[in-house]
């Protein structure tokens, strides 16, 4: 599954947990055993087919670059309250460029696709840095709103309602590995700037149309590395077909 994509952000973002403080200890995700490795390390690499993605931190721990196939796909430059994500195409062209404001808390306040310029999306968030809502704007107008719900440290259930007349709900529903946790959410790739993650691995995600369900993923139980670090996982779609695989390995 493509990590960072703007297009894709514009349409699905969900954001993860921040890294817990060093004076504190990470009582969501939780070492499994004695002298393991934090559930929180970095990613290094994520691959799936002959496609490999490397990811590269400044020493704050976010998301410097993304090089997939030797070729600098995405560079992102922070500023105190913003960021911004700039993608080039295989050549070095610039496909796209997003600008990202940060509210006092180091979440994203308001995002930009220079793409999509009259697309502008607004995010909200709870007391324990989970995503609330998303709102969309299209060409001044609200277009759409997604609510986002969860339990036990996993988001369970988002929903998404079309307003200003135009009719239709769309909304997805997570379900997930108890006995595993994840590492995969975006602190683990530096983009903790999309508010919290889950705490355990993804089972199944359920796609909904006005209430009808419209495509499944089922994620087969993840492997797991020495130190607990999830280092493969396969997700077939709709049940049918040859599973797609990433393997991942950490710094």
């Amino acid at each position: 599954m493509k990590q960072l994509s703007c297009k894709t952000i514009l349409l699905f973002a969900v954001g993860a947990i921040l890294t817990a403080s060093c004076s504190k200890t990470d009582d969501r995700l939780p070492q499994v055993s004695p002298g393991l490795m934090p559930a929180t390390s970095k990613v290094k690499t994520q691959k799936s087919g002959s496609s490999e993605t490397v990811y590269e931190y400044d020493a704050a721990g976010r998301v410097k670059k993304m090089i997939t196939n030797g070729t600098c796909e995405y560079v992102c430059n922070y500023s105190s309250d913003s960021l911004v994500q700039t993608r080039y195409l295989a050549n070095g062209t610039v496909m796209e460029t997003c600008h990202i404001k940060l509210n006092s808390n180091g979440l994203v306040e308001n995002y930009l696709n220079d793409s999509y310029p009259s697309v502008f999306i607004k995010y909200e968030f709870n007391t324990d840095k989970t995503t609330a809502r998303k709102l969309n704007y299209d060409n001044g107008n609200l277009s759409n709103i997604t609510w986002y719900f969860y339990n036990n440290g996993n988001l369970v259930k988002d929903s998404t309602v079309n307003q200003g007349g135009n009719s239709g709900w769309y909304g997805r529903i997570y379900e997930y590995y108890t006995d595993k946790y994840s590492t995969l959410e975006n602190p683990n790739k530096g983009q903790a700037f999309w508010g919290a993650g889950n705490k355990n691995a993804l089972k199944k995600v359920t796609y909904l149309t006005n209430g009808m369900t419209n495509a499944t993923q089922d994620y087969q139980v993840p492997e797991v590395d020495a130190q607990n670090r999830i280092s493969k996982i396969a997700i077939i779609t709709n049940n049918a077909g040859t599973p797609a695989v990433y393997t991942y390995t950490y710094y």
